[in-house]
C-alpha cells in the first residue's frame, strides 16, 4: 500500500448528504371562468291604456229661453256616502275623491247624494264647481273650526236627474245636520235630511234632540 499522504482511505460519512427534493412541476394557471349569460327576461307588460280624465266643466250661464221640462224619471234615488275626508286637497289629483263621487252619481244614476265627512271649505267647493258644476250642484255645511280637516256635510245634486234651480238648504247643526228642500219628480216639494251624527252616546242623544226641536219649531 502506498503511504502517500495524498492517498488517504475514504471514510463513510456519519450522515449521508441531504438532497433537496425536486420541486413539483407547476401546472399552468386555469383560464378565468366566464359566468354564464343570464337568460333574456321577458319585457314587462305594457301599462294599461288608461284614457286621461275629462271633466264636465263649470256650470254654464242660463240662457233667456222658455223653461223646458227636465228629463227626469218617475222616481228619485237618494243615497248617502261617508267619504272619510276629501283625499288630496288638489281636486285634479288622482287621490282626490270628488272625481270618484261624480262617477258614482253618474253611473248609479243617483239624484241626491248625501256626503259625510266632506272636509269642504269655500275654496275647495269653488274648485269642485269649476270641474263639475255643469252636471252637479253642491251644497254643504262646513266645520266651524277646521273645515278642511274634519267633519262637514254636503249634498250633491245630479243635474241630469233632478231640478236644481229652486233648491233651498237649512243648516240645523253646523257640519252635522242640514235640510234640503227641492222639487220632486212629480212636482211636489221633497225634503231630505242629511246628518253626520256623533258617536259618543251623550253627544248623540243631544244631537237628535236638537234636530227634533228644530223640526218642531220650523215653519
Amino acid at each position: 500500500m502506498d503511504n502517500s499522504p495524498f492517498l488517504q482511505p475514504i471514510r463513510r460519512a456519519d450522515h449521508p448528504p441531504t438532497i433537496p427534493p425536486r420541486p413539483a412541476p407547476q401546472s399552468a394557471p386555469e383560464p378565468p371562468v366566464t359566468p354564464p349569460r343570464p337568460a333574456p327576461q321577458p319585457a314587462p307588460p305594457s301599462p294599461p291604456n288608461i284614457p286621461p280624465r275629462t271633466y264636465p266643466g263649470p256650470s254654464a250661464p242660463r240662457r233667456n229661453r222658455a223653461r223646458g221640462k227636465k228629463n227626469t224619471k218617475a222616481s228619485l234615488k237618494v243615497s248617502a256616502l261617508n267619504i272619510k275626508g276629501r283625499g288630496n286637497p288638489n281636486v285634479l289629483h288622482d287621490d282626490n275623491k270628488w272625481y270618484h263621487i261624480w262617477q258614482t252619481v253618474r253611473e248609479q244614476k243617483i239624484g241626491v247624494l248625501i256626503v259625510g265627512e266632506a272636509h269642504l271649505d269655500d275654496n275647495h267647493k269653488h274648485d269642485v264647481d269649476q270641474l263639475f258644476g255643469r252636471v252637479i250642484r253642491l251644497e254643504f255645511t262646513p266645520d266651524t273650526e277646521s273645515p278642511s280637516a274634519r267633519a262637514g256635510l254636503a249634498f250633491v245634486l245630479n243635474k241630469k236627474m233632478v231640478k236644481t234651480e229652486d233648491v233651498k238648504t237649512y243648516e240645523i247643526i253646523p257640519c252635522r245636520a242640514m235640510l234640503l228642500e227641492m222639487e220632486n219628480v212629480d212636482g211636489t216639494t221633497l225634503s231630505v235630511l242629511g246628518v253626520y251624527a256623533p258617536n259618543r252616546p251623550y253627544l248623540n242623544g243631544e244631537f237628535w234632540r236638537k234636530i227634533r226641536e228644530w223640526l218642531t219649531e220650523a215653519p
